[in-house]
């Protein structure tokens, strides 16, 4: 067959043909494979990162756990018995601190301060008495109550009172956080620690302590250095105060333990006039 310019042109080709086939080769070969690789790139790398994210996630809070325990590992302290639930018998100085009234085991003051919510008292033999009332200042479970995601990571148990919350924040120790165990399982644990390093001192063993209205946690013992007892109470209102009884440099030990625990027993509020 002869084309309009005279030359042979064999059936079902022509020359615009010829010249539109190898461009629908280039954009299909060349093109379609490219793009192909590069959605399975990006769909592995997409893979990668939700997986890495995972498990970012899954050990957060055991990873935090772990350090804290290892910059504060005082956290791991849980509150034990006392070695000496004793009562001696107090015929020291009568105190009125704060809304309560106590008897304590020393007897000559040498300076004696109030304010709003801190008192205070030295005595002769070295002894020094520090007394807070953070019942005001605090309100530690109805603060942490009002943030629900806190609420529901920490449990309606932990805030029926700032005792409550304490308690719970105290019997808290980094080794119940599980890398294993799911995050909302850890939650709760994680968010203790972090109470319960506010809350503590750094003064050697903790103490469960329950004697006549008062109830709480003394850290450290009177019968050792630095000779200095932190006492956290709370009274049947959950008013929580924080008393601080230490030794001045260059004395010995001020207090036996014996004698704190009469002196906690000895705590009531002061009747209105």
């Amino acid at each position: 067959m002869k084309g309009s310019n005279g030359g042979l042109v064999l059936p079902g080709f022509d020359g615009q043909g010829e010249a539109e086939k190898p461009a629908l080769r280039w954009w299909h070969v060349r093109w379609k494979r490219p793009l192909r690789v590069l959605a399975i790139l990006f769909g592995g790398c997409l893979a990668v990162v939700v997986a890495g994210a995972l498990v970012i996630y899954q050990l957060a809070p055991w990873l935090q756990a772990r350090d804290l325990n290892n910059s504060e590992p005082r956290i791991n302290q849980a509150p034990t018995l006392l070695p000496d639930s004793t009562l001696a018998l107090l015929d020291g100085t009568r105190l009125e601190f704060q809304g309560l009234v106590f008897q304590t085991p020393w007897k000559e003051i040498f300076r004696k301060s109030e304010f709003e919510n801190i008192s205070s008292a030295s005595f002769m033999n070295g002894a020094s008495l520090m007394f807070w009332d953070h019942s005001e200042e605090l309100g530690a479970a109805k603060w942490m109550r009002s943030d629900a995601r806190l609420a529901r990571a920490l449990g309606v148990e932990a805030f029926q009172s700032n005792y409550a919350l304490i308690a719970a924040a105290m019997n808290t120790t980094a080794d119940q956080v599980k890398w294993w165990k799911l995050p909302s399982q850890n939650a709760r644990a994680r968010s203790l620690l972090f109470v319960k390093l506010s809350a503590m001192h750094d003064l050697g063993p903790v103490y469960a302590v329950n004697f006549g209205e008062m109830r709480g946690f003394q850290e450290g013992d009177p019968a050792v250095a630095p000779y200095k007892v932190d006492l956290t109470l709370f009274d049947p209102h959950d008013r929580q105060y924080e008393i601080v009884v230490s030794s001045s440099e260059g004395h010995g030990p001020v207090v036996t333990q014996a004698q704190i625990n009469a002196m906690i027993a000895s705590m009531r509020p002061i009747p209105p006039k």
